[in-house]
């Protein structure tokens, strides 16, 4: 019981100082002079710190930062090349999962299409009808369900054409030939 408590405050100290050390905003440099002013560290790895600030969430590694900012927060070399290399291993893994999972999804719509449209084992290709005698022509080889007609003509955005409407009345027609004198009134 003496241990499990000796444990619990040795754990509850070491969460309360990386607590305080992540909770206050600091201003960090990097080897090559990018500055990240106001970060507050969200996460401490092996090989790096995760940082929020204004512009967003990065991630500083301490090959990059400071000694003091590397004795700060513990930094240990061997541990941090273990850590990568077993962030990279396992970021392989996923990049094969991945790549297996969409190999086997392009074999089978490959598998599914091939065939398509082609005559079919079953009772109503068979040549042979129920009787014993053959049949005298094949069936023809059933259409896709789905089968394109005609291609829709692809607009731009914009909205479709309106239908066309009446056309305008044609104006009245002008006489031809001598033109009238204008009555006036006296």
């Amino acid at each position: 019981m003496k241990r499990t408590m000796a444990t619990i405050l040795q754990t509850l100290t070491v969460l309360g100082v990386f607590s305080a050390s992540l909770a206050l905003a600091d201003d960090f440099k990097t080897a090559d002079g990018k500055e990240c002013k106001d970060a507050k560290v969200t996460r401490v790895e092996p090989d790096g710190i995760v940082v929020k600030t204004k512009s967003g969430i990065s991630k500083l590694y301490f090959v990059e930062l400071p000694q003091e900012v590397q004795r700060r927060f513990n930094y240990d070399p061997q541990q941090a090349s273990a850590y990568s290399a077993q962030q990279a291993a396992n970021y392989a893994a996923i990049q094969e999962q991945q790549g297996e999972a969409q190999r086997q999804r392009d074999d089978a719509a490959a598998h599914n299409n091939t065939g398509f449209g082609q005559q079919q084992p079953g009772p109503e290709n068979n040549p042979v009808v129920p009787g014993g005698r053959p049949r005298s022509t094949p069936r023809p080889t059933p259409l896709p369900k789905t089968q394109v007609l005609h291609f829709l003509p692809q607009s731009q955005g914009s909205r479709p054409t309106p239908p066309p409407t009446k056309p305008a009345p044609k104006p009245a027609p002008v006489h031809q030939g001598k033109a009238q004198p204008k009555k006036t009134h006296k």
